[in-house]
C-alpha cells in the first residue's frame, strides 16, 4: 500500500521545521555569546551549551512530532537522522582541523534527546 504524498509532504515538513528551530537556537547561541562552535570552550560554556542543545532539540522533535502527526516518534527520528547526518558532514568537512565537540554533542547527545522530543509528543496525545 502505497503512502499518501500528502503524509510524506507533511512528514518531511515537519522534520524541516524540527530542524530549523534546531539550528536557529544553535546558531543564536554561538552568535549572541560571540563563540565559535569549532573552538575548544571553557567547562561552563561547555556545560551551558549542552543543556541548551538538549532543550533545543527536545523542543525540535517535539515541535517535529507536533506537526507530523501520527506517528509522533517517527517524525522525531527523521528529525534526529538529520541532525547526525549533518554532523557527520560538518565532521568530515573540516577544513584545516578545529574542536569537534559541538559535532560530536549533536551525535551523540542532540539527536537523541530529538527522539525524546517526539515521545514527549506521543505521550500528550494520549
Amino acid at each position: 500500500m502505497a503512502i499518501p504524498f500528502s503524509r510524506v509532504l507533511r512528514h518531511a515538513a515537519a522534520v524541516l521545521a524540527g530542524y530549523l528551530v534546531f539550528a536557529l537556537l544553535a546558531v543564536a547561541l554561538f552568535a549572541l555569546s560571540h563563540r565559535d562552535p569549532h573552538v575548544a570552550q571553557d567547562w561552563a560554556f561547555t556545560l551551558f551549551s549542552i543543556a541548551y542543545g538538549v532543550i533545543s532539540a527536545v523542543l525540535a522533535g517535539y515541535l517535529a512530532a507536533a506537526i507530523g502527526g501520527a506517528h509522533p516518534v517517527s517524525h522525531a527520528r527523521t528529525l534526529a537522522i538529520a541532525i547526525a547526518a549533518v554532523a557527520i558532514v560538518s565532521l568530515l568537512a573540516r577544513p584545516g582541523g578545529g574542536a569537534i565537540w559541538s559535532q560530536l554533542l549533536a551525535i551523540v547527545v542532540f539527536a537523541p534527546a530529538a527522539i525524546l522530543g517526539g515521545w514527549l509528543r506521543g505521550l500528550k496525545r494520549r
